[in-house]
């Protein structure tokens, strides 16, 4: 992938050093025991799976590793190690952008080996099987996790799934995607299920706690023996105690390096129906005006294909004419695709209960409906929908013109129970249950990005409360806050949260730029909450012109005293030059070598007389609700 360095190993006897795009893994077996991100050692100790046999924890013996491929791309290998009288085997994948994925199983030794040993070890002990992740505490200060509910299509109208981490931790149920770390680093856990686990309190199979200058995340895999081993009681030719797998994801992050586009950042997203009803006249004042404000990109909404997801424009010439409008002012065209099959498209009769998302009840799930009269159910990109929107998707390039791609939930790994594609996962009672199909989403977003990078275009993913960097990683630009938007822009200050926007609506401890999405009434009241964290609100909603107007005017500001090539500095860092001095106004700094500019957001609901110190030299303003205004020493 474009941007990051190509995967590197050394081998030594017991282990293997990974290099990758800033990070380094010292891999012990099939964990790490160290992780390095830009040279800084995040683990506070290695990390250990810990097994209990009749209650007492046993040492695992040295790993045998056998190497099975490595390449510019990915490496992979195999573990062998045992403890008590089980063993593990385990596959061992590392990709590029810093993913460790672990297929691992544990099953007692065979009567074979126990004779060679002179000991019948054939009846299980296993008791307890934890993974335990101790990071250090400076590494994580923030968290973020997804689903907030227990099904990923619930929205929530919340941001309590991003935050600081507090000394009380964290007490959770599997989530497919658990990120702790700061904007310079940070490690991910990831799950798709929780087949064959069996902790003490499912609500409880995640716990992060905090001892001292450590947080230890721990999985609870096991709290007693496994079902099977404790029903047979002992292994035979005939009955062999069935082997106990788990499959689960790691990754340091940043995952890429942080790059900003300004001229994404200078975004209109609207609706195509008022474009497509100008006259020729007035598509080239409109596009006149786009330029002339700044516009250096357009986005058209879901309604400019007539099939839902499927990339089809009413009018294929029409839409092309708009294009080239577009392109002659040097703005470029991005349009949405999204997370639904329509009733529309041609193999819909064939393919329906393979391409979509299903309930454990066999019920598809979603069901917008849209003109012309259409129902648009979920699709799950573990199906074959996925090689359907790959091809729409590069159809549409080709025969457009267009230079990027909008997606909508398309890298939410949102849970399914459909089997026909190797969804769910079922108990010990033949019970259906969905799981989150984490890794072919990830292979689904890994060929759309080739698909669009490899005709010039970038993507951009639409994910609202679900930031999973292993997904993120094959986006250009992410976009976030439409479960919160109401809320928002009712509420605007009062549901502000200093964890959560670092967390979630920051992009840099990922390594991909972010943008929001605001609807309050007018565009500064998002922008000016935004940008106190660095981070950029798309323009979008009621009134668009409007909002436009006043996103040009602050982008010009920015653009006047020279942002891009100026150091951030967040008002809740130590070393920020700004000191607000008002309760409720926060200001945050903008340092280049030619001077210091700062902006000031009231957080409160009434206008209040605020007081700054910079340097030793005070400002003051009276400030409205939300209202940024800016301060420069240039």
């Amino acid at each position: 992938m474009e941007g990051l360095k190509r995967l590197s190993a050394e081998y030594g006897k017991e282990n293997i050093l990974v290099s990758v795009s800033g990070r380094t893994y010292d891999m012990h077996g099939a964990f790490p025991a160290s992780v390095k991100v830009g040279g800084e050692e995040i683990l506070a100790a290695p990390i250990a799976l810990r097994a209990k046999y009749s209650g007492e924890e046993q040492p695992w013996d040295a790993p045998h590793i056998v190497k099975v491929s490595e390449c510019a791309e990915e490496m992979v290998y195999t573990v062998q190690q045992s403890a008590g009288n089980a063993f593990l085997n385990a596959r061992v994948k590392i990709e590029q952008d810093g993913l460790i994925w672990i297929d691992m199983m544990m099953v007692p030794f065979g009567r074979w080996i126990t004779y060679h040993m002179g000991e019948d070890l054939t009846v299980p002990t296993l008791t307890s099987l934890k993974l335990e992740i101790p990071l250090t505490r400076k590494a994580a200060e923030l968290y973020h996790y997804w689903p907030i509910l227990a099904s990923g299509i619930d929205q929530t109208a919340q941001i309590n799934n991003s935050g600081t981490l507090t000394e009380e931790g964290l007490a959770l149920p599997l989530k497919p995607v658990l990120w702790l770390g700061r904007e310079e680093c940070g490690f991910a856990f990831y799950m798709e299920s929780p087949k064959n686990a069996q902790p003490a309190d499912m609500n409880r199979m995640y716990t992060v706690r905090t001892e001292g200058d450590t947080v230890i995340l721990t999985i609870d895999l096991l709290d007693s023996m496994p079902r099977d081993w404790a029903n047979v009681g002992r292994d035979s030719w005939y009955t062999p105690l069935q082997p106990v797998e788990f499959t689960m994801g790691m990754q340091a992050t940043p995952v890429k390096p942080y790059v900003r586009r300004k001229d994404f950042e200078r975004v209109f997203h609207r609706d195509w129906a008022t474009v497509s009803s100008m006259t020729g006249d007035e598509l080239e004042a409109y596009c006149d005006t786009l330029r002339d404000l700044g516009v250096k990109w357009h986005t058209f909404h879901e309604d400019w294909t007539m099939i839902q997801n499927y990339g089809l424009a009413w009018d294929e010439d029409a839409f092309r004419k708009v294009v080239d409008a577009l392109h002659r002012r040097d703005i470029k065209v991005m349009v949405y695709f999204g997370y639904e099959c329509s009733t529309m498209v041609p193999m819909w009769f064939e393919k329906k209960d393979n391409f979509l998302m299903k309930a454990p009840d066999g019920r598809i799930r979603g069901g917008w409906q849209r003109l012309p009269h259409q129902r648009d159910y979920i699709v799950c990109y573990g199906g074959d929908y996925s090689e359907v929107m790959r091809e729409r998707v590069a159809y549409v390039m080709d025969n457009y013109g267009v230079d990027g791609i909008y997606t909508d939930s398309t890298y939410i790994p949102q849970d399914c129970a459909n089997e026909a594609h190797g969804c769910g996962w079922r108990d010990e009672n033949g019970e259906l249950h969905t799981s989150f199909p984490v890794r072919k989403l990830r292979e689904h977003v890994k060929k759309l990005h080739e698909v669009v990078h490899s005709r010039g275009g970038i993507v951009e993913a639409h994910q609202s409360s679900c930031c999973s960097p292993m997904l993120l990683a094959f986006a250009d630009s992410y976009f976030d806050g439409e479960h919160i938007q109401h809320l928002f822009a009712n509420q605007t200050g009062s549901l502000m949260n200093t964890g959560a926007m670092r967390s979630e609506f920051s992009g840099v401890n990922f390594g991909v730029p972010f943008q929001f999405l605001s609807i309050t009434e007018t565009y500064n009241e998002g922008f000016g909450i935004m940008l106190l964290h660095n981070s950029c609100t798309k323009v979008y909603g009621k009134n668009g012109m409007d909002r436009l107007r006043q996103a040009s005017a602050l982008w010009r500001r920015m653009d006047e005293f020279g942002a891009d090539d100026a150091e951030f500095i967040g008002y809740w860092q130590e070393n920020c030059p700004v000191r607000s001095h008002t309760e409720g106004v926060l200001a945050s700094a903008w340092v280049r070598h030619d001077g210091t500019m700062f902006l000031a957001v009231n957080m409160t609901k009434e206008t209040v007389h605020a007081r700054f110190t910079l340097y030793g030299k005070e400002y003051e303003a009276d400030i409205a609700p939300s209202e940024p205004v800016f301060f420069s020493t240039k």
